[in-house]
Order: C-alpha cells, then sequence, then structure tokens
C-alpha cells in the first residue's frame, strides 16, 4: 500500500483496531495531529468473533495478573512487618544486654574488690 502523510506531512503508520466494536479493522492514524482514516469498511464476522475472544481473554489474564500483583504485595508487606519486628526484639535484647552488662560492672567496681584481668590499668 502506498504510504500515507497526514495534514503535519507526517508518515500515517497503519494499524488494526482491538477495540470490541471495531475488531480487527484496519486504519492510518497519527496522533499527532489526529488524522485518523479507515482502511476497511467491514471485516468478516470469523474474524470479528475470534479477536473478541483474545480480548476476552486478555481481560481475564490481566485480571488475574491483577489478582497475583496484589497477593505479592500482601506477602510482601507481611515479610517487610516480620523483618521489621525482628530487627526491634534484636535490638530490644541487644539494648537489655548492654544495660545489664554495665549495671553488673557498676556493682562489681564499687565492690572494693581488687581488679583482675582486662580492666586493671598499671
Amino acid at each position: 500500500m502506498p504510504e500515507v502523510r497526514c495534514r503535519c506531512e507526517y508518515l500515517a503508520p497503519m494499524k488494526m483496531s482491538w477495540s470490541y466494536v471495531n475488531p480487527g479493522k484496519r486504519y492510518r492514524g497519527n496522533g499527532s495531529c489526529r488524522y485518523f482514516e479507515w482502511m476497511d469498511y467491514d471485516v468478516s464476522e470469523c474474524v470479528s468473533n475470534m479477536i473478541r475472544g483474545l480480548l476476552k481473554m486478555a481481560d481475564k489474564y490481566e485480571k488475574e495478573i491483577d489478582k497475583l500483583q496484589f497477593t505479592i504485595e500482601k506477602k510482601r508487606y507481611k515479610i517487610n512487618k516480620k523483618i521489621w519486628e525482628s530487627n526491634m526484639k534484636f535490638l530490644y535484647g541487644f539494648g537489655s544486654g548492654v544495660v545489664f552488662a554495665v549495671f553488673v560492672m557498676s556493682i562489681w567496681m564499687r565492690s572494693g574488690l581488687p581488679s583482675v584481668g582486662l580492666l586493671q590499668l598499671k
């Protein structure tokens, strides 16, 4: 087919309609200047039904993908929540351990017992 140019002198490519109303009909169009021209008047009922069936299948799969993406996001949220809780438990335990160690060391240093080993300064 010969090249067709729109009002802006750009090439108007040939495309196929995937709408439910005009499935399979070819047209030329350019979105920048809104040029549009149908190439086919009608397509066979067989082609229309086939494309409508494909559109229904595509919609079904898109809905399934949306459900799966929602499930993935829910799982990701739960995992991140568990990681956060685990980190908080670790920090709480670590902090408690440090406080306990400081407490024990302060009691030990106040007890008046001679320091032996690591804490003895010369």
